[in-house]
């Protein structure tokens, strides 16, 4: 069977989001530990979850039309291997060893908060909680693009009513399946896409000063917010941004930021452990007391890290071990031996 071959953009996209997504765990937790504290780190928190989860969840969905291909049943059986089976796997390995690190890390992880993972999600796993509900929503209204649209629409106006900070992962299913289900919907157009693309210069032009000026709008009316009804158009001229940057993008930056969006899984379940440990430690030793400093070592621990045990794990042949690779696909079996052909081969 012939490998189908990776769309270097949709790659490129995943490692600007997993960067955006590290940038913003580090910074939270130089906030948290007392590290950061100017102004400037909430701006920088505010404009990166206005719009860099919404992007991998809009990504997420240009990938499901092609999965459905073979049909519901063996969709789902593919998202329980690489989606819910390593949610389980990471929330363990991550939930017992914040749990015996509970002394030293900025928040109190208890054993019951890891008995708990079945219905409340631990730190960031709550991403591949809510993915696993997304992918289970799209087999239900896939056959329709009406439907499709107005479930996007009906979740996105609901989550505004649903309080965010209270509600868990009901909130994050309605806010995020849009975004999902808008890849979903634009998954032609996007995957016909190509780096010569007509539309990605211009696209690249005007999402940039776009954002700016609209991130900036939306905090001043709902600062501590990034998912209120405001900050929409931020999100949507953000998740503009870095796709038509992604299709525009050669090179060598192309080829690092592809192989992060390669790894991307890896360091999702990964980063934190790496850059909260880095943290952890240069606190200990007190050696550095600038945050700026904190934020690049650590950020750059949270990728550097999990991308050297991807590389690890992938020479040994234990990515799929670890919920970080498709479980390869067994051989089909040969043709009955032909004992006549054999013999005429020899002769």
């Amino acid at each position: 069977m012939v490998k189908a071959e990776r769309i270097k953009w949709m790659d490129t996209a995943r490692g600007i989001g997993i960067l955006l997504v590290v940038m913003g765990h580090v910074e939270r937790g130089i906030v948290n530990a007392g590290i950061a504290t100017e102004t400037y780190w909430l701006n920088l928190d505010y404009t990166l979850y206005i719009f860099h989860m919404p992007l991998f969840f809009f990504l997420s969905g240009i990938n499901a039309p092609h999965g459905l291909k073979t049909g519901v049943r063996p969709f789902l059986q593919n998202k329980l291997q690489t989606i819910l089976y390593p949610y389980f796997l990471w929330s363990i390995i991550q939930g017992a060893i914040l749990i015996s690190l509970s002394s030293v890390t900025n928040g109190s992880t208890h054993l019951s908060d890891l008995l708990e993972i079945g219905w409340a999600p631990m730190g960031q796993f709550w991403f591949l909680y809510v993915l696993m509900l997304c992918q289970i929503l799209v087999c239900i209204v896939y056959r329709s693009r009406f439907l499709v649209i107005a479930t996007a629409l009906i979740m996105l106006a609901l989550s505004y009513i649903v309080p965010p900070l209270d509600s868990g992962v009901p909130h994050q299913l309605l806010h995020s399946a849009p975004f999902f289900l808008a890849g979903f919907a634009l998954c032609d157009p996007l995957h016909q896409s190509s780096p010569e693309g007509r539309f990605a210069p211009f696209l690249t032009l005007a999402s940039g000063p776009a954002f700016i000026a609209l991130t900036i709008s939306a905090s001043l009316i709902a600062y501590h917010l990034p998912d209120a009804p405001i900050a929409l158009p931020a999100t949507i001229a953000g998740i503009t941004l870095v796709i038509s940057m992604s299709m525009m993008m050669t090179g060598p930056v192309q080829d690092i930021l592809g192989a992060l969006g390669v790894t991307s899984m890896t360091i999702f379940v990964l980063h934190i452990l790496a850059a909260a440990g880095l943290r952890i430690l240069l606190m200990k030793t007190r050696l550095i007391h600038a945050a700026p400093v904190y934020f690049i070592l650590c950020s750059f621990a949270g990728v550097a890290f999990p991308y050297a045990i991807h590389l690890f794990l992938e020479r040994k042949g234990w990515l799929p071990l670890f919920g970080l690779a498709k479980w390869p696909r067994s051989t089909p079996l040969q043709a009955p031996f032909d004992k006549g052909k054999f013999k005429r081969a020899g002769q």
